[in-house]
């Protein structure tokens, strides 16, 4: 934490202790879906100086991010407008989007790469953003087994790499893939991508191979892991000599976040 000011900052954001009620939630096995996302907001308040704070509490009522990645993405970019995101692994468009926020209510375009066909009708519905139905992945060409969780689609993906949840209701279909580089060509996006949300419940550092990031430049990365200590080391090896720095590592929890060394905001 910053100072004093910004630790009871954070303890008036958290005055309901939403903290010990996640934990209360949890200890019943109920879903604490609700809470999260407002005690990372609470989090990130005490890790950001006194003006981030008092964005972070106007902006958490729109945020649709489990991890308010949306509200990260809008701090480290100082409220742009009309920037340019990417999102692998979108969901519906909508729960738990960490883009549809950037969309709505600052003007951003980009894509929304979605394999999975329970989706595709919501996403062309709510969203603005083009949408690829690919798996993105580390080659472009092939044809690969998906697996649609017939319950929860948000923890489908690639057979073999996906991370099984539990006892699942699986249906499995083909879908072509790409990787990150042809899906930004092919969709003419531009060379500096200001927001890449990589969420694909197993295969994010598949999906990172296929990025040239000598070529490209992301202002934000933030990237699942699941407490993967493997995949953690991982993704650190691959962004770190290229110029990237992790950031909040206090607050993202099962989520990694990095952002380009070019980048200055004063949130941060």
């Amino acid at each position: 934490m910053n100072n004093p000011d910004i630790s009871a900052s954070s303890i008036k954001f958290d005055q309901y202790y939403l903290r010990g009620y996640l934990e209360l939630l949890r200890m019943n096995n109920r879903s604490a879906e609700v809470v999260t996302p407002l005690v990372t907001a609470a989090l990130l308040c005490a890790s950001v100086p006194n003006e981030g704070g008092k964005l972070i509490k106007d902006l958490v009522s729109n945020s649709h991010s489990q991890l308010v990645q949306d509200i990260v993405c809008v701090l480290v970019s100082e409220q742009k407008r009309e920037g340019y995101f990417v999102e692998v692994g979108v969901g519906d468009g909508e729960t738990l989007s960490n883009t549809l926020l950037l969309e709505r209510d600052f003007g951003w375009r980009g894509i929304l790469a979605e394999p999975a066909n329970r989706f595709e009708a919501a996403i062309r519905g709510k969203r603005k953003a083009t949408l690829d139905t690919r798996a993105v992945a580390a080659r472009s060409g092939d044809t690969l087994v998906f697996e649609e969780d017939v319950h929860l689609g948000e923890l489908s993906g690639l057979a073999g790499v996906r991370e099984a949840r539990g006892n699942q209701t699986l249906r499995k279909y083909q879908v072509k893939t790409i990787t990150l580089d042809d899906l930004l060509d092919q969709h003419d996006a531009p060379d500096y991508i200001d927001y890449l949300s990589i969420d694909t419940e197993g295969s994010e550092l598949q999906v990172l191979e296929g990025l040239s990031l000598n070529r490209r430049r992301v202002g934000l990365f933030t990237i699942e892991h699941n407490l993967n200590l493997e995949k953690i080391a991982a993704l650190r090896q691959r962004l770190i000599p290229l110029g990237y720095r992790q950031i909040f590592a206090n607050v993202s929890n099962f989520d990694i976040w990095f952002v380009h060394n070019d980048v200055s905001s004063r949130y941060l």
